[in-house]
């Protein structure tokens, strides 16, 4: 194998080695190998889904059988329960509404001002939220046309 440019790339034992090689008849499978390789392997696939699968409804079936150890049914308990989060939220709303009220009570006690000061700053307040709510209303129509 040597070149035009007069050099060998390769030493003769290289050489006659890469010769004998591609002599050699190549090592593939016949059609009926081959079938059976797939065949195979497709088996080994199968298994392991399986496996897979059956591990899987092994699980499901655990926590199945937890479930109902439970018992039957217990949306009694869970409204229960809701109930008693609605409750402590209640009673949560109405402490938090009375502090504040305590709050603005010292505060105008504070101030010294008169009963009849803190009626008229009430009644601003409750005239500028029935025009903010007017407002919100009006808002609202215009979006809906």
């Amino acid at each position: 194998m040597a070149s035009g440019g007069g050099g060998d790339f390769h030493s003769s034992s290289y050489q006659a080695a890469k010769i004998a090689l591609l002599m050699e008849p190549e090592k593939r499978l016949g059609l009926d190998e081959w079938k059976e390789k797939k065949e195979e392997d497709a088996r080994a696939r199968m298994d392991d889904a399986e496996a897979q699968m059956e591990a899987y409804k092994r699980e499901l079936e655990r926590d199945r059988e937890r479930r109902l150890a439970r018992g039957v049914n217990h949306r009694d308990l869970a409204e229960k329960q809701k109930e008693k989060d609605r409750e402590r939220e209640r009673r949560h709303r109405k402490e938090k509404k009375h502090r504040r009220e305590r709050h603005r009570h010292r505060e105008r006690d504070a101030r010294g001002q008169s009963d009849s000061d803190s009626d008229d700053s009430r009644e601003r307040r409750r005239h500028r939220k029935s025009h903010k709510s007017d407002r919100d209303r009006d808002r609202r129509e215009r979006d809906r046309d």
